[in-house]
């Protein structure tokens, strides 16, 4: 049912106009102005006929405030313009408020474009509630209010009390009864009527009560936030986990001046164990990356398992990663391949990649080729550079698809522009060999440089071969140690032997035999048959 804030007194009160899929975010507002002891008029959810109804034009005809909510479903609400339309023709103040970024229809904009607005999105909720509560006092506190039109039937004792216009009253305990519990149905019983109205005279105790302590605290200090979630936490336990979220998103953000990881785990762990999908996967990534303090990887894998289990796409890949690596978790393959296929149901492109890997090895499924190529298709479709490059591996090795040069040079380049490594250097060896693609020196040796200079060791190799073997370049033995040493440096066995030979035979270096048995017998412990078969030389012996 919609919700209703329908205030019937003589004093000063807001109208609040928006659409109906903004009513859930726009309550969480209603209720901080209600507590800031501004009356409120709202109703929402219908969508009128030709002309407003009587009792909202006059309402809005009586309002001190109209405050309309812009989001991107308003520009199609009918009510919401008639509203609008009628608060600027009486020449009632508007003040609108955008929930998030939205392109205003052109009667809008003409509207909109010069009127004062506040923003309710980015985070900054501080200064969003700041901004309104400026807007409160120049409409209300300004002007004296009018005394209500339910004045108590009892007098009570004297007792300290909030400034006047911050005292709770029995209409404002109405328009909170309005906004939290459903209207009675006008066929009930008279038995069922009077149940309803003693449970509803208990609630408003607690609610009046909850308002009291509220103001309280905000006159011992100003805490308008923790008025509202207090506030919030008796009626709204959902809303109450997002707002713990979204606080969290604030503290988290190292762009913000109030960024404290520790503040941040601590407020996504009270809206994760809430049952917040979001929040668990926020706080496992912290616990994963120890942002907040020390690494804890046990936490991360309980918590992304969480997500996990609740669709969370994102959580279900990194807990793949997790079972993957045995980090948190002992590692399982068949778990993680698991994982993956879950987020590659959702269209993961990165478990998509993995699932393809998974085939193509044997790793947490039975290998199979020809299902290996078409994740990989999958993925590579998509745009991810690693499934490209493994796709080009395939198809230029004819392993699960049809040997096709043209399509390993197709998925190479297309890899390599975003610069993926190890697909530059493939792609650089089908230049250098002329394989799919006309025969072009100068292209390979760009290609090898770029993966070179990534720091690719097969790339170093590489392009250290074209300056020994003089590959449409001249021969440039100080060139070709120099890749030839940082690639054997990362392990790489042919590279190794290479760095042997140049140290055997005095080439851009002094001859060190001891110098080159030493990367002989690396290069040999690599798998490398001809290093094996230099150290059999005697002067090796």
């Amino acid at each position: 049912m919609a919700q209703r804030f329908k205030y019937s007194g003589q004093g000063p009160y807001v109208f609040v106009s928006c659409c109906e899929a903004d009513v859930e975010q726009v309550s969480r507002d209603i209720a901080w102005i209600i507590l800031q002891g501004c009356h409120v008029w709202f109703d929402a959810g219908a969508e009128y006929g030709q002309t407003l109804p009587g009792e909202v034009s006059g309402a809005i005809g009586r309002c001190r405030q109209f405050i309309v909510y812009l989001s991107k479903g308003m520009n199609a609400s009918s009510s919401v313009k008639k509203q609008v339309d009628y608060a600027l023709m009486n020449g009632i103040p508007v003040l609108p408020v955008y929930l998030e970024e939205t392109q205003l229809s052109q009667y809008y904009e003409i509207m909109f474009g010069t009127m004062h607005s506040i923003e309710h999105f980015g985070g900054d909720s501080d200064r969003f509630y700041s901004e309104m509560m400026k807007v409160l006092d120049a409409s209300f506190r300004s002007q004296p209010e009018a005394p209500d039109d339910d004045p108590p039937k009892e007098a009570t004792p004297p007792r300290q009390t909030p400034p006047p216009d911050k005292e709770p009253t029995r209409q404002t305990a109405r328009i909170l009864e309005s906004a939290f519990v459903a209207e009675p149905a006008r066929t009930e019983a008279p038995v069922r009527k009077k149940r309803a109205h003693k449970a509803l005279r208990v609630l408003l105790i607690v609610v009046a009560l909850l308002v009291v302590a509220g103001v309280l605290i905000a006159a011992v200090k100003p805490l308008r936030r923790d008025v509202q979630v207090a506030y919030m936490s008796a009626f709204m336990p959902k809303q109450l986990d997002e707002q713990y979220y979204e606080e969290g998103l604030i503290y988290n953000d190292s762009a913000s001046g109030t960024y404290s990881p520790s503040k941040a785990l601590d407020l996504f762990l009270k809206s994760a164990n809430g049952g917040n999908v979001k929040a668990q996967y926020a706080l496992a990534a912290l616990y994963e990356s120890g942002t907040a303090g020390e690494k804890n990887a046990a936490q991360a894998a309980k918590w992304y398992q969480k997500a996990a289990e609740q669709g969370n796409v994102d959580a279900q890949y990194r807990l793949g990663q997790l079972y993957d690596t045995g980090t948190g978790v002992q590692q399982d393959a068949s778990a993680a391949f698991g994982w993956y296929m879950k987020a590659a149901a959702q269209g993961n492109t990165a478990a998509e990649y993995y699932i393809g890997s998974g085939y193509l090895t044997g790793r947490g499924v039975a290998e199979n080729d020809a299902t290996a190529a078409e994740w990989l298709e999958k993925a590579a479709a998509q745009g991810n550079v690693d499934a490209q490059n493994s796709l080009g591996i395939l198809y230029r090795d004819g392993k699960g698809v049809k040997k096709d040069a043209a399509s390993a040079v197709k998925w190479f380049t297309l890899s390599a522009a975003k610069g993926n490594a190890v697909a530059q250097d493939n792609l650089g060896n089908l230049y250098l060999a002329g394989t799919g693609v006309a025969q072009n020196y100068k292209k390979a040796l760009e290609l090898f440089t770029a993966s070179a200079n990534a720091q690719n060791a097969d790339g170093q190799y590489d392009l250290g071969y074209m300056y020994y073997k003089a590959q449409g370049i001249p021969k440039d033995y100080d060139q070709a140690f120099r890749f030839f040493m940082q690639s054997a440096q990362q392990g790489n066995a042919i590279a190794e032997y290479y760095t042997g030979v140049m140290y055997e035979f005095g080439r851009s270096v002094s001859v060190d035999l001891t110098k080159a048995k030493a990367w002989y017998q690396k290069s040999a412990a690599g798998g490398n048959e001809k290093a094996a078969t230099r150290l059999k030389m005697s002067k090796f012996k």
